[in-house]
């Protein structure tokens, strides 16, 4: 059948009974069959794909659901693990605040062990002390009697004329305390008192000036800020406060039992020698306060030789220091004062026996202090020269120094005339110095109220 014909064919008598259609030939009837079932197949198919589209809808729909589902099974186990987590960041805390208070109260507990052993130890040392000194004036004593039992004998040995010196001058070789209220008054009521009629202007006017300065003390406000913490354990090896002075710790030798101090200056250091206790550790200044560390406290600079303020501060008396001393004491940054002599001598010798820290011999010196021979006779800016082995620059040269003992006796290199009432000990070698008075051993004395362009003077922190 032409195509034609039948799409003609299939428009006409398609969808109509036998009795409508009209006569068709075989093949015109197998093809409209065909159409029909072809017709009839569509219709299937889109049933089909209707149900299978309704399929899919039920299953995006069911998916839809599981993943809902998953969704809120997963939501409430997170859930469960931030209660979990919570609870265990709760737990963490409440340990984490447990172990401060327990460290805390661990470290307080060490705080007051550490109190009573140290002042157990403080004890011991001053029951050691006490002595020593017991034995040594029983020793003067038994002395005192012998010689006094045989007026005529005339010659002594060494020792029996050590030790016979009288009791009260025993004194002027042991640790010094500190100053009390009444004899720091008596130092500041010398300054602001009338001028003696025999006192040099220059020096009337340094009096002058420190007895302003002694009035403007009453401003001095004691600082938040320490040097030392309370109840420190470890101490530093090196401290520096606000104007620029450093310290160096100082620990007493393990024995306990110091070293040989010497009584006086004698070449021959086989006689006069006195055992020295020395039991707590201290800071000392690594170098002489200079004359910009002065001129910041006591607004003035009684130097000498005034070419350069790193060298040190001199023609200053022990009194003067005092009054230094006690400024910076009212700020509580710390406890200041004078070296004792056993505390110079034994941070001069830093473990040394020799005559000087170095060695025995004299050609050194040059290297480790200022002196008569080389130092153009005028001082020199500190710490130019070498240190001992704790670290201390010019002890043994460029300034003599001041130290807080007192010498109620009058020393036998001491060449100072005038009374001897109301002197202290002087230690070390200055710039006009020989090489002999250098030495680790040297001492001599000078009145309190003395100021020398020699004479100068480091500072010691006590150790409470």
């Amino acid at each position: 059948i032409p195509l034609d014909k039948l799409r003609d064919l299939i428009e006409t008598e398609i969808g109509k009974t036998g009795s409508e259609r009209r006569n068709m030939t075989p093949a015109e009837e197998e093809a409209l069959r065909l159409t029909e079932v072809l017709a009839q197949r569509e219709e299937d198919l889109q049933r089909k794909e209707e149900e299978l589209r309704h399929f899919e809808e039920l299953r995006s729909k069911e998916e839809t659901l599981w993943w809902e589902a998953e969704y809120a099974k997963k939501a409430e186990v997170e859930k469960e693990r931030e209660a979990v987590d919570l609870l265990h960041q709760q737990e963490n805390q409440s340990l984490r605040l447990e172990n401060q208070r327990l460290t805390e109260a661990l470290k307080q507990l060490e705080a007051k062990f550490y109190e009573q052993v140290t002042a157990v130890s403080q004890k011991e040392a001053e029951l050691l002390k006490k002595e020593a000194q017991l034995k040594n004036r029983e020793t003067a004593l038994e002395a005192r009697e012998a010689l006094m039992s045989e007026p005529n004998k005339t010659e002594h040995s060494a020792q029996e004329k050590k030790a016979a010196i009288d009791l009260e001058d025993l004194d002027a070789l042991e640790d010094l305390e500190a100053l009390d209220a009444n004899e720091l008054n008596t130092i500041i009521n010398s300054f602001t008192a009338q001028p003696k009629q025999q006192t040099a202007p220059k020096e009337a006017t340094l009096n002058q000036h420190y007895a302003q300065m002694i009035q403007e003390f009453a401003a001095i406000q004691p600082t938040a800020k320490k040097l030392l913490a309370p109840n420190i354990i470890s101490l530093p090896t090196r401290l520096s406060n606000a104007h620029g002075m450093g310290f160096a710790l100082v620990y007493p030798s393990l024995e306990g039992t110091g070293f040989m101090l010497y009584q006086s200056n004698q070449l021959d250091p086989s006689t006069g020698q006195q055992q020295a206790l020395l039991t707590r550790p201290f800071y000392i200044q690594t170098t002489p306060v200079t004359q910009q560390q002065w001129q910041q406290i006591m607004n003035n600079n009684p130097s000498h030789f005034q070419h350069e303020p790193r060298a040190p501060v001199e023609r200053v008396s022990w009194d003067d220091c005092q009054l230094l001393i006690h400024c910076l004491n009212l700020s509580q940054e710390a406890h200041y004062r004078l070296p004792t002599e056993i505390e110079w001598e034994f941070s001069c010798r830093a473990g040394s026996t020799s005559a000087y820290f170095f060695d025995e011999q004299t050609e050194s010196l040059s290297d480790y202090a200022w002196f008569a021979t080389n130092s153009a006779q005028k001082t020199h800016p500190v710490g130019q020269k070498k240190a001992n082995a704790l670290g201390l620059l010019d002890m043994q040269g460029n300034v003599r120094e001041w130290v807080q003992d007192s010498c109620s006796v009058t020393q036998a290199n001491d060449k100072q005339s005038g009374p001897k009432q109301n002197r202290r000990v002087v230690r070390g070698g200055g710039w006009n110095s020989p090489a002999e008075d250098c030495q680790s051993a040297q001492r001599n004395s000078e009145a309190s109220d003395q100021r020398l362009n020699q004479l100068g003077f480091r500072l010691v922190i006590e150790l409470s």
